[in-house]
């Protein structure tokens, strides 16, 4: 976790030095607690009322499960930047939330990936997870987001290139090739931004065998910058 943390600011560094008028502006939200459904019950025929109660008890379960999963998803969040003493420990905890996840959590994931005023750590998570997750649903919310794009970004326009660049990554990691060279061409042919064509064209190269980790080239590359 600590690697990727630092992994994480060193691409931001990079996207600094390509782009000359680098400024990273977060704007923090608190995120609510959903609250939790109240069923009201009333007078109805006896088969009536199983149907309703049966109902209930779905409704219920799937707020209890959002609301346990936004906990876990929240206690992450705080743990980046903090030392670790056990790395595996975090590493089987993002493995095991992100392989339970259910389709509301992708949705809540998504939310928070597409709100360009959400915490840059909430929304580094995000994408963690969905990469994780390695279902065409996450890759399809990972695509869509690489792909889109905004004219009134502003001072933000460096931060979303970074995340942008990550949700590439995720997609290169996507254990479907064929699938994921075809997002990444995608991705390539839509974006009208010069540093996410090349990260996805680079990552189709890697998955085509043509070439080294685009962790290995921008790690590389860092140390260039920094001599």
């Amino acid at each position: 976790m600590k690697a990727r943390k630092y992994y994480f600011f060193g691409l931001i560094l990079l996207v600094g030095f390509l782009s000359m008028d680098y400024f990273l502006n977060k704007k923090i939200m608190l995120l609510k607690n959903p609250k939790m459904k109240t069923v009201i019950s009333k007078m109805k025929p006896e088969s009536e009322s199983r149907t309703a109660a049966s109902s209930a008890l779905i409704a219920d379960s799937e707020s209890v499960s959002l609301l346990q999963f936004r906990s876990d998803f929240k206690y992450e969040v705080d743990q980046i930047g903090m030392t670790q003493n056990d790395p595996d420990k975090i590493e089987n905890r993002l493995q095991g939330l992100s392989r339970q996840m259910e389709p509301e959590h992708k949705i809540y994931l998504k939310t928070i990936l597409n709100n360009q005023n959400a915490n840059g750590d909430d929304r580094a998570m995000a994408i963690e997870l969905l990469s994780r997750n390695q279902t065409p649903e996450s890759v399809e919310i990972l695509k869509n987001y690489a792909t889109s794009e905004s004219s009134a970004l502003g001072t933000r326009t460096e931060q979303e290139l970074v995340f942008k660049a990550q949700a590439i990554e995720g997609l290169a990691a996507y254990q479907d090739h064929p699938a994921a060279i075809s997002y990444l061409d995608e991705i390539r042919k839509k974006t009208s931004y010069p540093f996410l064509q090349d990260r996805a064209r680079r990552a189709e190269a890697v998955l085509k065998n043509e070439g080294p980790a685009i962790e290995t080239q921008d790690l590389d590359a860092l140390k260039k910058i920094i001599r």
